[in-house]
């Protein structure tokens, strides 16, 4: 299944266990664009600074989660240029009014003729196929019996 995976489920995924199996998963074949992808490390760098001050993980804990993180991503997602998607900019932009800043995958989405992987309401309604994590999870798992 191909889909574009959105920044903020992306982190999530990264940050569990079971999400950083889920995104190995042969079945899927996942998208971020580069956009995405940039902001995707922000905040997974900033989500190691607020770990380690909430005091859940040890500086070197989360380091070492991060960098897990970092490692899985790179091994599970094809990015994809900003000039691969800025033509369908303007439509992108269209179809997801409630959040501009999201607009490169939609029109990454559009490009691949594929679904988005979000828990983001905002990409609802866009006219793409939006996949929750846990109707993923179902579709991943009927399709293995």
């Amino acid at each position: 299944m191909r889909l574009v995976v959105d920044a903020s489920t992306l982190v999530a995924e990264l940050l569990r266990t079971r999400g950083r199996a889920r995104l190995r998963e042969p079945k899927l074949d996942l998208f971020i664009a580069e956009p995405t992808w940039t902001e995707m490390r922000h905040e997974l760098l900033r989500r190691e600074r607020l770990l380690v001050q909430n005091g859940r993980l040890t500086p070197q804990k989360a380091a070492a989660l991060i960098q897990e993180g970092f490692r899985v991503a790179d091994l599970a997602l094809t990015i994809v240029p900003n000039h691969s998607i800025e033509p369908l900019q303007k439509e992108a932009l269209w179809r997801i009014p409630q959040d501009p800043d999201d607009w490169p995958s939609v029109a990454l989405a559009l490009a691949l003729d594929a679904g988005i992987w979000t828990e983001d309401r905002d990409f609802f309604g866009c006219g793409l196929a939006t996949w929750t994590t846990p109707v993923l999870d179902h579709y991943l798992t009927a399709e293995s019996s």
